[in-house]
């Protein structure tokens, strides 16, 4: 269908491919007492016992895709091929789309997201570190889309097999984000008792909205005459965008880079049960103070809540009780976003202005609560549980997915592996996994669509390079370094007297 393709998808792409940066929770970069700073997007208190009390983040890259409705058999295309020039979309002749999609009246969703975070540190004293980090992050979300809109999308309106059915949906909804965002992380120890520790942790985050835009449908009454013809009983709808485009033209527009600003917030909790309560004396320097092992830890995390208001390039429109008997639908023309806003807006409203209502909106960031659960095994065998649950938090707000993963893992100083075990949305399983060397961080949770054994309707991969320092290592010279250990400096009168006698 032709409107629904234009109004449906063609703000939430326009946004997604204007997008320069480039999987959910990253699991092998978030997970772990190597994860540095990068921990802290899971829950900012768990910085706070890391193995590194000085860690700098060169680099973390991450690129997530999931839909329900339409994928590439792996009989047909291979993703290696596609990645690197030698194999080409499979053209399927029905439909002339480079894809297949099942077939159900179940309701569809999609994620996609897309990481940057550049320079960022973290930097341990004793029990409370600080952390700083930027990054641009892009989320886009369709919730809840009934079973035949992507069809017709897919099919055209001249789809026959849906003609003449009344059908009656309602609250679905579309939304994009792109942002820079520039962070600050305090973690501290709120409550040590023997081998019990109450970790604190928060992020403050300066938000810069590049690119926003929704669409959220409260409710569709309509039927599909023929491939011409609509007949809407009942429509209300809200959209607003603010892209990096000329609406007139269709021309990337560079300037003004940022359109809207916002603030967000993480917010966490970690308790640690030790291995041992003893302490590290008091006077030692930061880089002296041992890390401690522990036998498990829970964290408890509020994550991304807060919002961005876009004010520049910005336009809200609205319709409001909408009864039309819509001919000639197909001779809609979609030569720039000003001219289908228009169109759509005159034959649905009577007036082709009537539906701008402002030009400012405000989009939630995809909040979400998670439960964190790390047990040591034994000397270097781990388990980490996760859960992700999206938190509805405004009326137009970019929805992030559900995520329950289990996370066997090996690690060291220099070598982690991990397989994480996942499901997406509380119904795709996934199996991943990702290792480290040194300071390279590789991985996915869909190893199965890399290796082609899979059918591709996602895709899903991360990598980071971070570097830091040891927490118990000193690396100056032992008796004048700056983070020496001053009760353990020998007495240097006491050694000088001793060589000349």
């Amino acid at each position: 269908m032709v409107l629904l393709r234009a109004l449906l998808l063609g703000p939430l792409l326009i946004l997604l491919l204007h997008t320069h940066a480039i999987c959910q929770e990253s699991t092998g970069q978030t997970v772990g007492n190597y994860a540095g700073i990068r921990a802290a997007a899971l829950n900012p208190s768990i910085i706070n016992s890391q193995k590194y009390f000085l860690q700098f983040n060169l680099i973390s890259a991450s690129v997530f895709f999931q839909n329900d409705f339409a994928y590439l058999p792996k009989e047909d295309v291979n993703i290696w091929g596609l990645f690197f020039g030698a194999d080409t979309l499979p053209s399927y002749t029905r439909t002339f789309v480079h894809y297949r999609y099942v077939d159900n009246e179940r309701r569809k969703s999609s994620s996609m997201v897309s990481n940057v975070y550049g320079p960022s540190f973290m930097f341990t004293a004793k029990n409370q570190t600080f952390g700083f980090h930027t990054a641009t992050r892009s989320y886009g979300s369709a919730t809840d889309i009934p079973y035949e809109i992507p069809v017709f999308v897919t099919e055209l309106q001249g789809y026959s097999a849906l003609h003449h059915i009344n059908f009656t949906d309602k609250n679905f909804q579309l939304a994009g984000l792109a942002w820079s965002e520039i962070g600050f992380t305090y973690a501290t120890r709120v409550f040590n008792s023997f081998s019990n520790n109450l970790d604190f942790g928060v992020t403050l985050n300066s938000l810069f909205g590049m690119a926003g835009g929704y669409m959220k449908v409260y409710d569709m009454n309509y039927v599909v005459i023929d491939g011409r013809t609509v007949d809407i009983f009942q429509m209300n709808v809200d959209a607003g965008f603010s892209l990096p485009t000329d609406y007139n033209k269709n021309e990337f527009v560079r300037t003004p880079l940022f359109k809207g600003s916002g603030v967000g917030l993480d917010i966490g909790f970690t308790y640690t049960r030790l291995k041992s309560n003893l302490e590290d004396e008091r006077t030692q320097r930061n880089c002296a103070y041992n890390y401690k092992d522990y036998t498990w830890r829970a964290g408890l995390s509020l994550l991304d809540v807060g919002s961005i208001r876009f004010n520049k390039a910005a336009e809200v429109h609205q319709g409001r009780d909408i009864d039309v008997y819509w001919n000639r639908v197909d001779t809609l023309k979609a030569d720039n976003i000003h001219q289908i806003v228009h169109d759509v807006s005159a034959v649905l409203l009577g007036d082709a202005n009537v539906s701008l209502v402002s030009e400012e909106f405000k989009i939630a960031l995809p909040a979400a609560l998670s439960l964190q659960f790390d047990w040591h095994l034994k000397e270097k065998y781990y388990i980490n549980a996760l859960a992700v649950h999206p938190v509805a938090l405004y009326k137009y707000q970019v929805q992030r997915s559900a995520l329950v993963s289990i996370t066997p893992r090996y690690e060291s100083g220099l070598l982690e592996f991990g397989i994480p075990f996942s499901l997406h949305n509380y119904n795709l399983p996934r199996l991943g996994t990702y290792f480290r060397v040194g300071y390279l961080t590789i991985g996915t949770e869909r190893l199965g669509t890399l290796i082609g054994l899979k059918d591709i309707n996602g895709l899903d991969i991360y990598l980071s390079i971070r570097v830091g320092l040891l927490k118990g290592k000193c690396y100056n010279n032992p008796d004048t370094g700056a983070c020496f250990n001053s009760d353990k400096r020998p007495n240097r009168r006491k050694t000088s007297l001793l060589k000349h006698r």
